[in-house]
């Protein structure tokens, strides 16, 4: 099993991953992965051949497939590492800054 470190590790590449991948990376944080389990990143809209998507992001309405490249295309150049769930083992070496998350004592 091949270990890659990061600040944040994202299960989902579809158009709620990638966005979430992108505004971290936008904000400073320097490493994201995108565990994806589909050969190709991007969720749903690849296969929606029909608008309306990417107005928000884009300013432009785009078709799924469209849509879809371009979020991912954006999480490349901004430099989001992405890799497959087979073997993934997704150990945290420190606990979760929110006390929310912590387990309580008995």
């Amino acid at each position: 099993m091949q270990q890659q470190a990061c600040q944040v590790a994202i299960v989902g590449a579809g158009p709620a991953g990638l966005a979430c991948a992108i505004h971290l990376r936008q904000l400073g944080v320097k490493e994201v992965l995108l565990i994806e389990r589909e050969a190709a990143a991007g969720g749903i809209p690849r296969h929606c051949g029909h608008s309306p998507f990417g107005m928000r992001e884009f300013n432009r309405l785009l078709s799924g497939p469209a849509y879809a490249r371009r979020l991912v295309q954006q999480a490349i150049d901004l430099g989001v590492r992405r890799c497959s769930p087979v073997g993934v083992d997704l150990s945290c070496r420190r606990p979760p800054v929110n006390s929310a998350w912590r387990p309580k004592a008995s």
